[in-house]
């Protein structure tokens, strides 16, 4: 299996919190795991929003960083090109997604392996995913 990680679904695996578990043997099942560039400062940003709302300290903010970086040498990487953020802008109009949630989902999409399946916690974004008749793994949300 490829499993394409969102970035609700890559936090998870840093961040101990509903569908952590989960995420943790999805990782570990797969072949291969993939996402897109922008997977990477937006995980930033979770986690530090996460310290900012004090569901991490200071040590354990810098503990989480230091287990994604480890993590993200391990993804396989979709840039945004051209083609694929045009891809996402439809996809966000036909789908009412939000910005980065579509250019997840083009970045799965794109990539059209016959065994990948789209990891997220997102109601609306999994829901896209399976019309687009991808696998989908749904997550706990937070």
């Amino acid at each position: 299996m490829t499993a394409y990680f969102d970035t609700s679904a890559a936090v998870k695996l840093v961040i101990a919190e509903p569908g952590s578990s989960e995420a943790e043997g999805i990782w570990w099942d797969a072949r291969r795991v993939v996402s897109s560039m922008l997977m990477y400062p937006e995980s930033r940003a979770a986690l530090q929003r996460a310290r900012r709302e004090r569901r991490l300290t200071d040590a354990q903010l810098q503990l989480a960083i230091t287990e994604f970086e480890g993590l993200w040498a391990h993804f396989d990487r979709v840039a945004v090109s051209t083609i694929l953020a045009t891809r996402a802008g439809v996809l966000a109009h036909d789908h009412d997604l939000r910005g980065y949630d579509a250019v997840h989902l083009a970045s799965a999409e794109i990539i059209a392996w016959p065994d990948v399946v789209f990891v997220g916690a997102d109601r609306d974004l999994c829901h896209a995913a399976r019309r687009l008749g991808l696998a989908v793994a749904r997550l706990p949300r937070r």
